[in-house]
């Protein structure tokens, strides 16, 4: 990552916002070489050499903790943060972006078509606890969070399940990331008990990206960006734009 980003003793332009969504791959099941880690007993969730005994999912392989986890998401945030980093960035507004659910019965199933076939590699209550460490870095530094586990499976819950918002069980869809980044209404608790004779008072926004932008960091809307390309408008002449 720090081949990318531009020094603080150079004269570059300055990141203006930067989103870190991470978790989905951190959240890896061994042999995946996503997933790296020791995870100490009594908490080790083992996977390698498969096999189910009494419905769980056992091996000798270690992965990513979360504590190893959320400390590698500071480390990425103190690239930018840190006074005494090379790449420190004031100006940049810092945005963190949980992870979306996973089906890891169709993640498993996609694997299993794999030439060769693949080991099972996802876990949804893991993931959730990956999500969850994620609003727990933000709160922890008092960054925006983008909750995308919430917005994905309150919109799963209430219209077409997972499978309308993730491709193979781990990837959004067009649909998926819509929801990101536009949000979506979800009804009330109460409401989605007694959902006879509902009105739109009974429905409650879950904020995408654009609308966190817009709350916390207004700033950086798109609509009160300058522009620093020129238009389209530029080039076509008015009689061949449609």
């Amino acid at each position: 990552l720090p081949q990318f980003l531009p020094r603080y003793d150079e004269e570059l332009p300055k990141i203006a916002l930067f989103c870190v969504w991470f978790g989905a791959n951190d959240a890896a099941l061994p042999p995946s070489p996503q997933a790296v880690g020791d995870f100490p007993a009594p908490l080790r969730l083992m996977v390698g050499d498969y096999s189910f005994t009494d419905g769980v999912l056992t091996s000798s392989v270690a992965q990513l903790t979360l504590g190893e986890f959320k400390t590698n998401l500071n480390k990425i945030l103190d690239l930018l943060r840190s006074p005494e980093s090379p790449h420190y960035s004031p100006e940049t507004q810092l945005v963190l972006i949980a992870p979306p659910p996973v089906d890891a019965s169709k993640r498993t199933a996609d694997l299993a078509q794999r030439d060769p076939p693949r080991s099972p590699d996802r876990d949804a209550e893991r993931t959730r606890h990956f999500a969850e460490a994620v609003k727990e870095v933000a709160h922890e530094s008092n960054l925006p969070v983008l909750d995308a586990w919430s917005l994905i499976d309150s919109a799963a819950k209430n219209d077409g399940g997972l499978d309308k918002y993730l491709n193979d069980g781990l990837h959004l869809n067009a649909a998926g990331y819509e929801v990101v980044t536009a949000g979506r209404m979800t009804l009330s608790p109460l409401r989605q008990k007694l959902r006879n004779k509902l009105t739109c008072s009974d429905f409650l926004p879950l904020p995408g990206l654009f609308s966190l932008i817009e709350s916390e960091l207004p700033q950086l809307h798109w609509s009160r960006l300058d522009q620093v390309f020129p238009h389209w408008t530029d080039f076509i002449a008015p009689e061949l734009r449609s």
